[in-house]
């Protein structure tokens, strides 16, 4: 399971009684630390999780489906070679954005199946997921 954490280090806590697991704000403060507030049993921190600076897998499957649904001429096989090649959403965002303001397609064409016409599509659909503007794509009739 992927997530995104934003606005700083999240601690996760474990109840030792009942295994509740949760972030620090959703126990109790005891005296000498945190409680279940399922069944007041002592907690113990298990994790710290850093917020993210990456795409979330969530995000990278959204612009995965909108291709699909909007960009002419990509159908679920490239959407699949875009996952196979692209292993990062932000390498795929990247490479979109770079054809979108530099009409520079090459990272787009190396998808299987992919070719100008797709890369554009793809690059335009994006841009407009993202609320990018004034690409240098615009260079090129729509």
């Amino acid at each position: 399971m992927s997530f995104t954490i934003e606005g700083g280090v999240k601690k996760v806590y474990a109840c030792n009684d009942c295994g509740w697991c949760q972030i620090e704000k959703h126990f109790v403060s005891s005296g000498d630390g945190l409680n279940c507030t399922l069944c007041n049993g002592a907690a113990e921190q298990i994790e710290e999780i850093q917020p993210s600076t990456g795409m979330s897998n969530f995000k990278y499957r959204e612009l995965l489906e909108r291709l699909e649904e909007d960009a002419a001429g990509v159908g679920a096989a490239t959407v699949a070679n875009i996952e196979q090649h692209f292993e990062e959403g932000d390498n795929f965002r990247d490479a979109a954005e770079a054809g979108y303001r530099e009409m520079e397609f090459d990272d787009l064409i190396a998808v299987d199946g992919v070719g100008q016409a797709s890369a554009k599509e793809i690059a335009l659909t994006i841009a407009d997921e993202e609320g990018w503007e004034d690409g240098a794509i615009f260079e090129f009739n729509r």
